[in-house]
């Protein structure tokens, strides 16, 4: 190629915030290049590759073997004049002084206009729908109604009609009701204040509402939802609410557990034994509020006699969960199912190390078994031997 060919890139094509490069694969693997460069060669290239992407403009690298040497992975000269003409290979020096990549600058032709797309798009348009243009349009309306307020007009109501262009408007057109928002807005029902009041006669007939239907005012669980500000509600939602203590969600919950007698004294031995092991471990009482008495009861009825079993093993416990937690009732009765476990593994290894051990001949009492014949002349000989007196030395 000439030296006065035009630069393939635009001076301005920075890809700095596109560190993504896009590569063809299936035409590098299937490339004289990959089949004919060795491994130093192909390193060098691919790092030279990615280098330019970076470059400004971008696709380009300097016609400079020192800076090339640099950017090829740190080589010395030596080493990037053996490399360099396969290095290089496909690259062709532009009137800017500058190599450029056909192919790269290419791809990075595509991905310049991305950018250039994105920087254009910076203050995106608001869209008509979204939940964020809703709440602006219901704060805009709020503070229209408040009183002395200014009047400002509704972003999401059409423009004003001259009074020439009336007559070609149609006559039964619905505007936005406003009256509904303001009531939804600003009466504030419950059981203190008193029921809103309905609109009047004349604004039920249309008077000034351009023909308008009333409005259902929403359900006070509603008035926190802007999409619902328009939306008719169920009949009776403008009732005032239950005073409390009165029947209805808001009511207490029941009374403290219900335990009976025996369950009442496993209780006050799982207090008594767990309480022992956490003073002893922790120098200080347990908690024992209605929490925890709770929780106290539920342990006794899943595990009834073994419950203060139990407790103490879990307050002898140095799992480190459970120290954490600091041996609360609430963590061993999550964990009651493992510690429970537990304890009885415990019981039997300690019941097998305790058990005496015997020949199991001995165990019941039956005298012992005698040995075989073969046994007994084994003895009888052994015997034999025995009494046999050794010889004495010479001399002795």
């Amino acid at each position: 190629m000439r030296p006065d060919t035009a630069p393939l890139t635009p001076p301005a094509c920075d890809l700095r915030s596109m560190p993504f490069m896009p590569l063809d694969v299936t035409r590098l693997m299937d490339s004289d290049f990959f089949a004919l460069s060795t491994p130093v060669e192909f390193k060098a290239a691919v790092a030279l590759w990615a280098k330019s992407w970076l470059q400004v403009p971008a696709a380009s690298l300097p016609d400079d073997d020192r800076v090339l040497a640099f950017l090829a992975g740190g080589l010395t000269l030596m080493r990037w004049r053996k490399v360099r003409d396969v290095a290089l290979r496909g690259w062709i020096t532009c009137s800017d002084g500058r190599m450029y990549h056909p192919l790269i600058a290419e791809l990075a032709l595509d991905a310049w206009d991305r950018v250039q797309h994105l920087q254009r798009d910076e203050q995106p348009t608001r869209r008509a729908s979204s939940s964020a243009e809703r709440m602006r349009r219901l704060r805009a309306r709020r503070k229209a109604m408040e009183p002395g307020g200014p009047v400002a007009p509704d972003p999401a109501a059409p423009p004003a009609v001259a009074a020439g262009d009336a007559a070609h408007v149609t006559p039964d057109v619905t505007p936005d009701v406003t009256r509904g928002d303001a009531t939804l807005v600003t009466d504030a029902t419950s059981h203190v204040t008193p029921p809103p009041q309905h609109p009047a006669k004349g604004e039920e007939e249309g008077e000034g509402g351009y023909g308008a239907q009333p409005v259902t005012l929403a359900a006070p669980s509603q008035r926190h939802l802007p999409v619902l500000a328009a939306m008719p509600a169920p009949a009776g939602a403008d009732a005032p609410l239950p005073p409390p203590g009165s029947s209805g969600i808001c009511q207490p919950k029941a009374g403290k557990l219900r335990l009976t007698p025996d369950e009442q004294q496993l209780c006050d031995a799982v207090w008594a034994q767990y309480g022992a092991a956490y003073q002893s471990r922790y120098d200080a009482p347990p908690l024992r509020d209605s929490r925890a008495r709770h929780q106290v009861a539920e342990l006794v009825r899943r595990l009834g006699v073994q419950a203060p079993d139990v407790a103490t093993h879990y307050v002898r416990s140095n799992h480190d969960w459970y120290v954490r937690k600091g041996h609360d009732v609430g963590t061993l009765l999550g964990d009651v199912q493992k510690l429970r476990a537990e304890w009885m593994a415990t019981q039997k290894r300690a019941g097998q190390r305790a058990a005496p051990v015997c020949p199991p001949e001995f165990r019941s009492g039956a005298p012992p078994a005698r040995p075989s014949e073969a046994v007994q002349a084994a003895l009888e000989s052994l015997a034999q031997k025995l009494r046999v007196t050794p010889p004495r030395a010479a001399g002795g």
